[in-house]
């Protein structure tokens, strides 16, 4: 899949594709960048060749490995962020400060949570209630339940300061950060359909 902008300047681009690498994918986020758009959307290749027949030409040794899939969600968060994006949501990142979009107080609250998840495979309870005077038991009280089948999983672990992605949950940080998402359940309420992280 290659990257493509409309009208209101936005990037759809797709990892994990067959065969694809950090360095073919650095590449062209910098070409794309170069551009500016005013959101990114980073999407994980969905196989479903029962759906797409040109897909069933596509050799299953091909396929990215869960360790590539998440190497280069790594390389996207890192490269988007220096380049002046913020994330907003599952897969999306925008231009906020240069483009004018407004975020609420809960966006910027669960862009930080979801940043901690995905980038240190941790969640610090403390200092997040610090950082945006909240009680953070309260505020995320139904997500902490949502968490709780993740624990049981042996994927992550409630510890001081907070919930500890496990190695066998650090391949699965996206679906662990969805749990923070709040726009995610209005997403799939219109019947939106979204990639598998692995």
């Amino acid at each position: 899949m290659g990257c493509k902008a409309d009208a209101t300047a936005s990037v759809l681009r797709g990892s994990g594709l067959s065969k694809q690498n950090l360095e073919g994918f650095a590449k062209t986020l910098d070409t794309v960048l170069s551009a500016k758009p005013d959101r990114f959307a980073v999407y994980a290749y969905a196989h479903l060749p029962q759906m797409f027949k040109a897909q069933r030409q596509i050799k299953v040794e091909d396929h990215a490995t869960p360790e590539t899939r998440l190497e280069l969600l790594g390389l996207t968060i890192e490269k988007l962020s220096a380049a002046g994006y913020v994330y907003i949501g599952m897969d999306h990142f925008a231009l906020l400060v240069y483009r004018g979009y407004a975020m609420t107080r809960d966006d910027v609250i669960r862009r930080d949570v979801i940043q901690q998840i995905m980038c240190y495979d941790f969640l610090d309870f403390e200092a997040t209630a610090k950082r945006h005077d909240i009680d953070f038991k309260s505020y995320f009280a139904s997500e902490l339940v949502a968490l709780e089948p993740v624990v049981v999983a042996c994927l992550a672990e409630f510890a001081a300061p907070g919930p500890r992605v496990l190695p066998a949950g650090r391949l699965l940080l996206r679906n662990l950060s969805m749990v923070f998402d709040a726009y995610l359940p209005q997403a799939q309420a219109s019947g939106q359909r979204f990639s598998k992280a692995i």
